[in-house]
């Protein structure tokens, strides 16, 4: 026997009825005109131990009304609506939304939120400590009766919510994958951008063509058609903005979701501890788990020894230029040090250059070596160049010499440099697996900068920006070691210039840390791979490129076995592939691993 409506409910319901189109925006304008009271749902309220619920309250042939009801902690999976008109009314509790490419709004009791925006994906969580209950209308009623769980079918939890992150969850939920429940854990406000692609600055470019870049590798010319779909010109060879590709992988992300089998839930926390059976959050939260995959990306930036731990955390020092409008607090007339000279180098001039700083800026590193440009679009035609890999000498000194002739011989043929190195790019990681471990040391000593430069090029545009800077002495490249930091009304560092015994002393109103992501995962603040490593589940790589893995990114624990159940993605793989941090290594990777993970039996 179904429990009788209140006067308020009733009235609810003839409004809604009385609408000659029911849209998002009707019922919401419905759910706004009659002030309910959680007495008025009282027969409909009651929560589920582990999962929110949905509890029918009425079914009309146009449209339905469900009580829904959170414990502290639940929440929705990420989804859409489709073609259904949604609105909700607060009752109880406060209601956290989290909306796919969008801010997160907060809702508390008696705010009204029409759902009927186009494509929108988004996920309702109770952050309080109240139990949270909300009153639902849909125009049709939902297909199904109680929410989906991560309790059934294979259940995967991701920590890392960048694009590793989100490229694999994108081939896990593709409905291929069938029913398969996926759990993203991220800090990071976003999913798929991280902090490469979260900026909204339109100089910082990709630093790989548009037609290179999709996520959907059956599929290469995705991203460029996703781009010119939106009325972006994208030629040849073009290097699109960042914040352009963070929106393909957030629509990307939403379309997964929306036309998936499969289920996605976002956590916005830290994980500080994993095991066979699950993942346990900084806030106590145990996410069940069939498998754990590590897709933490690039980490921030290796400071100098010279740093001391007390002036990293001071003012004067910026450790991450992308978190949070770090370089937008600069004063314009500030003098600044630059700590590396590669591609995050290149990004911060840009930036503030774009925001119109005037002060003089010192970029210092080992070698000085500043990024090599990427050719023109369209430049020297399609001429390539093919190397045999049998023919690749298996010693770092004979590489070189191999590579200078490679040069050699298609300069003399009209082909530029960067076509050999291009050339080697498929022969990479078999050469890295081939080396011995004292040459892969010498190569991290001796060749490393010299290969990044040649390898992590640059838009030739953006380095003639730089290059008018230099001329300028506005920009003044410094190479050097640096031996001593100390603050005195600033900073003042002590450098000692290659080959020279002087020390040479620069005064910076801030210090911007520009080194290459810290890669040696001893040295990470994280108290999950804290955790890992001292349960010796992961395996240090000696040469401090991420954790030991076998070749279908397992990791390898103290004694030299795969995990069974752990698995890592992107740039912790670095020790086995060596080139793992440029997105199309990324993406393939991602669906191989995918497939592998929806396997039932591991």
């Amino acid at each position: 026997m179904h429990s009788p409506l209140s006067p308020r409910v009733e009235r609810l319901v003839a409004t809604i009825e009385a609408s000659t189109a029911i849209t998002s925006e009707t019922l919401a304008r419905a759910l706004a005109a009659v002030p309910l009271e959680l007495g008025d749902l009282d027969p409909w309220v009651s929560f589920g131990a582990r999962n929110y619920r949905r509890n029918s309250m009425l079914k009309r042939p146009r449209f339905e009304l469900r009580v829904l009801c959170w414990l502290p902690g639940q929440r929705t999976s990420l989804h859409a609506h489709g073609h259904s008109a949604c609105a909700f009314r607060v009752v109880a509790g406060t209601s956290t939304e989290i909306r796919l490419g969008q801010p997160d709004a907060c809702w508390e009791p008696g705010a009204v939120i029409a759902e009927g925006s186009p494509g929108l994906v988004h996920q309702i969580t109770n952050l309080g400590r109240e139990p949270l209950v909300s009153l639902h209308a849909y125009a049709p009623a939902l297909p199904i009766d109680q929410p989906p769980s991560t309790y059934e079918g294979r259940h995967v939890v991701i920590v890392g919510g960048g694009v590793s992150g989100v490229a694999l969850a994108i081939h896990l939920l593709r409905p291929a994958s069938g029913t398969m429940r996926v759990s993203i854990v991220e800090r990071r406000p976003s999913l798929g951008r991280g902090p490469a692609y979260g900026t909204s600055d339109p100089a910082l470019r990709l630093n790989v063509p548009a037609e290179r870049m999709s996520v959907l590798p059956e599929r290469p010319n995705d991203f460029v058609e996703w781009a010119r779909d939106g009325g972006t010109t994208v030629g040849a060879g073009a290097l699109l903005p960042r914040h352009l590709f963070g929106s393909y992988v957030e629509a990307r992300l939403a379309d997964a979701i929306a036309d998936g089998r499969g289920k996605l839930w976002f956590h916005r926390s830290e994980a500080v501890a994993a095991a066979a059976d699950g993942v346990t959050l900084a806030d106590g939260t145990f996410l069940r788990a069939d498998a754990v995959v590590l897709a933490t990306g690039n980490q921030l930036p290796a400071a100098p020894a010279a740093l001391s731990s007390e002036l990293l955390r001071s003012p004067w020092v910026i450790d991450d230029p992308w978190s949070d409008g770090s370089l937008a607090r600069i004063a314009a007339d500030e003098e600044l040090l630059l700590v590396g000279s590669g591609l995050t180098a290149v990004d911060v001039l840009l930036a503030l250059r774009n925001q119109g700083h005037r002060g003089r800026i010192f970029v210092t590193s080992r070698h000085g070596l500043l990024p090599r440009p990427h050719l023109e679009p369209g430049a020297h035609g399609h001429a390539s160049v093919e190397l045999d890999p049998q023919k690749l000498p298996r010693s770092v000194l004979g590489l070189c010499r191999h590579l200078r002739a490679e040069v050699q011989r298609a300069e003399l043929a009209g082909i530029p440099w960067q076509r050999v190195i291009d050339a080697l790019r498929p022969h990479t990681t078999a050469v890295w697996r081939s080396l011995p471990l004292a040459e892969k040391h010498a190569f991290m000593a001796k060749v490393r900068p010299f290969w990044e430069v040649l390898r992590h090029r640059a838009a030739a545009d953006s380095l003639a920006v730089i290059e008018a800077l230099r001329a300028d002495r506005q920009v003044l490249l410094v190479p050097g070691r640096i031996a001593a930091i100390r603050e005195e009304s600033g900073l003042v560092v002590e450098l000692m210039p290659r080959g020279e015994t002087t020390i040479r002393r620069l005064r910076c109103d801030r210090l911007i840390l520009c080194t290459g992501p810290q890669t040696d995962v001893r040295a990470w603040p994280g108290a999950l791979f804290r955790h890992l490593l001292a349960e010796g589940v992961l395996q240090p790589d000696p040469l401090g490129l991420g954790v030991m893995t076998d070749a279908c990114g397992r990791a390898i624990d103290e004694h030299g076995i795969s995990s069974p159940w752990l698995f890592t993605l992107g740039a912790l793989r670095r020790a086995h592939l060596w080139e793992t941090t440029a997105v199309p290594d990324i993406v393939r990777q991602a669906a191989a691993l995918a497939d592998l993970l929806a396997v039932e039996s591991l």
